[in-house]
């Protein structure tokens, strides 16, 4: 089982969580550190945190699952109260890397930009085929920046931002979560990730948090969270601005950008 910190409290926010509290609806808000994990209750897809789930029926005891790639599932029962919107805040294992289970490019030297790989390389196996235990080499500069590998024409990379959204505490201190995921089929690098206070294209806008996302594979996503503590008075609009360098050539350049009032 998965070791956790965990902290239930009763959640304090305002927006579309403080309507839900004046509905009386019984709710569970879900958020994890690092963000961005599939969260499944009582055995179904609920959808990706941090989010806040109503629940319709009357319920006290709720199933609760979060899967991050890369981490431990976190698996446990809880108790929300009829008209209680509870708080849950977890803090993901990352698994623990296999000996001998993938290998990084921290060792390479200036100059070395291509890379192989060859399978039995002793001929230790007795095979059939031979003839298919080396791979072509790749450019290694090529592999963080491409959209297009050799023999794959048709791939490509589509980040775009699948939420944007404010939410504040009883603390008061707001909080801005954006949901990228890429809807290509190639795995898009790390890319920068902006946050602004007015609109980017205007003089008077301001920057107020830079963030790094990904590597985002395939149909996955990513969350990026950055608290708003620096907001001055009369900055009423966040934006905010993925790969704003243009770093990342993609399919599709018209979804790197969301604003929302707050």
């Amino acid at each position: 089982m998965t070791t956790a910190i965990l902290s239930l409290a009763l959640l304090g926010v305002v927006g579309a969580e403080g309507e839900a509290r004046e509905r009386r609806e019984t709710a569970l808000y879900v958020v994890t550190s690092p963000v961005g994990g599939e969260v499944r209750l009582n055995g179904k897809r609920a959808g990706w945190e941090p989010h806040l789930f109503p629940f319709r029926s009357r319920i006290r005891r709720v199933r609760v699952t979060v899967e991050l790639e890369g981490h431990d599932d976190h698996r446990e029962t809880i108790v929300i109260n009829t008209g209680d919107i509870e708080r849950l805040e977890l803090r993901l294992k990352r698994q623990a890397k296999a000996k001998g289970e993938g290998t990084g490019l921290d060792r390479l030297r200036d100059g070395e930009d291509e890379l192989s790989v060859v399978i039995d390389p002793n001929d230790a196996g007795k095979e059939s085929n031979e003839t298919n235990n080396h791979a072509s080499t790749m450019s290694v500069r090529d592999v963080a920046t491409a959209s297009k590998p050799a023999g794959h024409a048709d791939a490509n990379i589509d980040i775009g931002i699948r939420s944007f959204s404010v939410s504040t505490g009883d603390d008061g201190g707001s909080l801005a979560i954006v949901m990228i995921e890429n809807l290509g089929t190639f795995s898009a690098p790390a890319m920068q990730v902006y946050f602004y206070a007015g609109d980017p294209d205007k003089k008077e806008s301001r920057l107020l948090a830079r963030h790094r996302a990904g590597p985002i594979m395939p149909g996955t996503v990513w969350a990026v969270a950055t608290d708003l503590d620096g907001l001055r008075d009369g900055e009423d609009r966040l934006f905010v601005v993925l790969d704003p360098d243009d770093a990342v050539k993609e399919s599709n350049e018209t979804n790197n950008r969301c604003s929302t009032k707050l």
